[in-house]
């Protein structure tokens, strides 16, 4: 084990700072082995995220509901798609991302770490999103426009373009998301190496 290793092992008493920093070191470190792991779970997600999202957004000022809907299933999916991966690099990576249970003590840096990585993790969905809320925007003026009379605009393989460019987004985002994961897997460890020697000392 070098050096490298041996920082990054989760057995190991951490600040909040440290585990967040350790946690995306972990990541980018492991990205080839957890990409071929999950790269399938990835795409499905992207594909079925891209598809709802362009329902949704062909739909916004045709039926009040099915925005609201889609966005329910994006949310579902997210779960799940988490879910999912955490569970197949448990198997086949052998990335043991056990379960995030912290005693009531722990809860105050839990909230640090959760606002941290939130932080992170909306920057880079916002930069990804990009393309696909100026077409998000784009479709609903042509959508308005249309709705008063005007002619859309927009060329008849919008819905198309839509769904490449969201499932492109959701692809990337998949990684963006599961990386949020990896901070609280050093957290976690933390807090169980702090009760361990708590209790030593106790006795």
């Amino acid at each position: 084990m070098d050096v490298k290793e041996t920082e990054l092992t989760p057995q190991k008493i951490r600040s909040v700072a440290a585990c967040v920093r350790d946690g995306y070191q972990l990541f980018t470190g492991k990205f080839r082995k957890i990409f071929r792991t999950t790269w399938l779970t990835a795409a499905i997600y992207a594909l079925l995220s891209g598809i709802a999202m362009s329902i949704a957004t062909h739909a916004t000022l045709t039926i009040d509901y099915l925005p609201l809907l889609m966005l329910t299933a994006i949310i579902l999916l997210t779960i799940a798609m988490l879910i999912i991966m955490a569970r197949q690099l448990m198997k086949r990576a052998k990335l043991k991302l056990s379960p995030i249970v912290f005693p009531p003590r722990y809860w105050g840096g839990a909230f640090i770490t959760l606002l941290i990585v939130l932080i992170i993790a909306l920057t880079f969905v916002l930069i990804t999103e990009l393309p696909a809320v100026i077409l998000v925007i784009a479709g609903m003026v042509s959508q308005a426009g249309a709705l008063q009379g005007d002619p859309t605009g927009m060329p008849d393989y919008i819905l198309w373009t839509n769904l490449v460019v969201f499932t492109l987004a959701g692809f990337i985002q998949s990684y963006v998301l599961l990386s949020s994961l990896f901070p609280f897997y050093y957290l976690c460890h933390s807090a169980k190496q702090q009760e361990k020697e708590r209790k030593q000392l106790i006795q």
